[in-house]
């Protein structure tokens, strides 16, 4: 992980959560924001650890995952730059997922004392923190119903949207295994799924990059969980400064 020091940070910024604070508010943080590159399948967090910083995706996407004692994956939530990863930090008890960068980009980081101490103060970042936990609620909710009872390729149109919404581009780089891990399910699964797209027009694969070509198609063959568990992404221009 590369930490990059900055003299200073200019607010309004590309993370929604951030980008609601007052300036008064951001201006309190911003001497202890880090920009950080994460690289894809670095972990984050583990299950058991006590969280010591807290993450706020800028480009980046970060699954939340959930492992067996057999070593099965099934991924519940993925964070990009409408939310933050560390949430059990505010009330110190240790992290229950596993937080697996899922596509490289930049984050901005804080130490969990610091990010409490605002929190604390029960300003704009009180409410929006608690507002976007039970985005997050509501987001693992809706995966877990689609899991247990919808097709893999509505699973699959559902997964690909999701990403979509927390990526700059319509091109998504992911291995058929690694889509597969997300969802729980066999590669030979996602390799079916995603071919029957292929042909319907609504995606181009080729070896781990996928281009949706017909998002409207996508939406009308995914399930209501799409709908149901996304919230807000907005695809703006505020950048880092």
């Amino acid at each position: 992980m590369k930490i990059f020091h900055v003299q200073s940070l200019v607010h309004p910024i590309k993370n929604t959560l951030l980008n609601q604070l007052t300036q008064a508010e951001f201006s309190r943080l911003a001497p202890f924001l880090k920009i950080v590159q994460l690289q894809t399948s670095a972990l984050i967090n583990s299950p058991g650890e006590v969280v010591r910083w807290v993450y706020f995706p800028i480009d980046s996407i970060i699954s939340l995952f959930k492992i067996d004692k057999n070593g099965n994956t099934n991924q519940i939530a993925m964070v990009g730059n409408e939310g933050m990863i560390g949430i059990s930090a505010l009330n110190s008890s240790q992290e229950s997922f596993n937080a697996t960068v899922q596509k490289k980009g930049i984050a901005l980081r804080i130490s969990n004392h610091r990010l409490v101490n605002e929190f604390n103060r029960h300003g704009a970042l009180f409410n929006k923190i608690l507002e976007y936990l039970q985005q997050l609620i509501a987001q693992i909710g809706q995966v877990a119903v689609c899991n247990c009872l919808h097709s893999i390729e509505q699973q699959l149109c559902r997964w690909l949207l999701q990403t979509l919404d927390r990526s700059l581009t319509d091109k998504i780089t992911m291995t058929q295994e690694g889509i597969g891990l997300c969802l729980g399910v066999r590669r030979e699964s996602i390799c079916e799924a995603s071919s029957k797209l292929h042909r319907l027009g609504a995606i181009n694969y080729s070896r781990g990059h996928i281009e949706v070509t017909n998002r409207r198609m996508l939406e009308s063959l995914s399930c209501e969980c799409y709908v149901q568990s996304s919230s807000v992404h907005p695809k703006n221009n505020i950048l880092l400064m």
